[in-house]
């Protein structure tokens, strides 16, 4: 019997092609790191694998408390395996800041530490309609972004500071370093044992059967199937991406959309995009972006405007959609198409008054029956959403109530609504189930960076009171009205 070191020996020339081309292809998606970058979801829960603890340990090694005035620490975090992350890495570097012109204000100038590094390989790419630059204009704190023709498309594989070659402080999970080994192990053997038998029962490297060939059939059409799937809902996506800007920033609040809105901002339509392809496929090619058919929508932000139609026609054929934002409203024709989205999960919705509801349906070319009012919120019942986000001083208690029972509910967000504080403390003490987080704003003139800026409160107005009372008996008269 052979010993296993002879049976290794006596392997084809292909194995140890296949065996090497495996090793080098989990050496790039196993080692290098993914950047994380800290951040907040809309539920307020930071999601994004941030370590506090290592952040803390990398500024007491550089004694951030005891920098000069005019330096910074920065810290990078980066989480490293497939197809678990198992340790997270920090490297931190000490900066000098420097005043410059232009909106950025600021340049960092590095001292000590791991400086920043970029990617040795890059490839220019056709600009896939988010990539932008940066143009200076006559007032210094703005830019304006111009679409550009080409995008430079890095191998971030290619990054010094995405191996595990600079360390200042990790933390490992050795649970799950033990599975990615034994993930590896097996993709490495059966890859190599395969090859090995499937030559000898060929009787050389260059012998093809019919079956081969029809194995080989099945394959690329399951790859192009699987293509051709993501391609197709990426030309339903189009049509909405032909009439917005990829520019919808979920922040963690609310309210920040709604200082937007104030402010004439976000009149709009945006969208934001993600990958949803493999990831061991993202982080062997380099870049997501090799593989753009596969970044689909996940939210999209919809004004009442001439696209209108065209974009509800489409909206049910995103089948990643989990947010939407209405600033100006919704009406039943559009809740009838979200009640088709699977992954739905986050509606923002500001609710106007009749007539301003009404004035923005005309300009749109819309009707204005059946567009959502503060009375009208059972409408939203029929959507099975986890976090729903209301806006508007039309909102009353007896609204609210409405909809605070719906069954998925897990998060209710409320600004500028008109209610008092007894009326949020009874709703919060009768629906323990649901987050209710409330908010109300008040504009300020800035003489720091000119413009219009806001100030929050949990608490409502001293007049909130008189104005309810003023909603309700507008109502009263609406109704006599009609």
């Amino acid at each position: 019997m052979l010993s296993p070191v002879r049976h290794i020996k006596r392997c084809c020339w292909v194995t140890w092609v296949v065996f090497v081309l495996v090793s080098l292809a989990l050496t790039l998606i196993v080692v290098p790191g993914d950047l994380v970058t800290r951040y907040q979801s809309t539920d307020g829960i930071d999601r994004s694998g941030w370590s506090e603890q290592l952040e803390e340990a990398i500024k007491r090694k550089y004694s951030a408390d005891k920098l000069p005035s005019n330096a910074r620490l920065r810290v990078d975090q980066y989480q490293h395996g497939w197809p678990l992350s198992c340790m997270t890495r920090g490297i931190g570097r000490v900066v000098r800041l420097t005043r410059v012109t232009g909106p950025a204000r600021w340049k960092d100038n590095f001292t000590r530490g791991h400086p920043r590094s970029q990617p040795h390989l890059s490839l220019q790419l056709p600009n896939d309609g988010d990539s932008f630059t940066p143009v200076s204009v006559r007032n210094s704190n703005s830019i304006k972004l111009v679409p550009t023709d080409r995008e430079n498309t890095p191998l971030w594989w290619s990054d010094y500071n995405r191996w595990p070659l600079a360390i200042d402080h990790t933390e490992w999970r050795f649970g799950r370093l033990l599975l990615n080994l034994a993930v590896m192990l097996a993709i490495l053997l059966i890859a190599s044992a395969a090859v090995e038998l499937w030559t000898r029962r060929r009787g050389g490297a260059m012998r093809f059967r019919l079956v081969d060939l029809m194995m080989a059939f099945v394959v690329c059409s399951v790859v192009f199937a699987w293509y051709r799937s993501h391609a197709d809902l990426r030309r339903t996506e189009q049509k909405i991406e032909a009439t917005g800007s990829p520019f919808l920033f979920r922040s963690s609040s609310f309210r920040d959309a709604w200082e937007l809105r104030e402010k004439g901002e976000s009149n709009f339509n945006c969208y934001r995009r993600e990958y949803f392809g493999p990831d061991w496929l993202r982080r062997l090619l380099g870049n997501r972006e090799f593989l753009r058919f596969s970044k689909h929508m996940i939210g999209v932000q919809l004004i009442p405007n001439d696209s209108w139609q065209a974009n509800l026609r489409a909206l049910a054929g995103l089948d990643y959609l989990e947010f939407v934002s209405l600033p100006m409203g919704v009406n039943q024709e559009l809740i009838s198409q979200l009640e088709r989205l699977p992954r739905l999960k986050e509606i923002q919705v500001s609710i106007n008054t009749r007539k301003r509801q009404e004035s923005i349906a005309d300009q749109a070319g819309l009707s204005a029956k059946r567009w959502m009012g503060a009375a009208d919120l059972d409408m939203l019942r029929s959507l099975s959403i986890e976090r729903l986000s209301l806006c508007g001083e039309e909102l009353l208690m007896e609204d609210i109530e409405k909809i605070v029972t719906m069954p998925t509910l897990t998060r209710l967000e409320l600004v500028e609504a008109s209610v008092s504080s007894s009326e949020l403390k009874r709703l919060r003490d009768s629906h323990p189930q649901v987050e209710i987080v409330s908010a109300w704003g008040e504009q300020f003139w800035s003489t720091a960076m000119p413009g219009t800026h806001f100030s929050y409160s949990e608490s409502p107005p001293n007049r909130v009171e008189w104005q309810i009372e003023r909603i309700k008996h507008r109502r009263t008269a609406d109704v006599g009205d009609h």
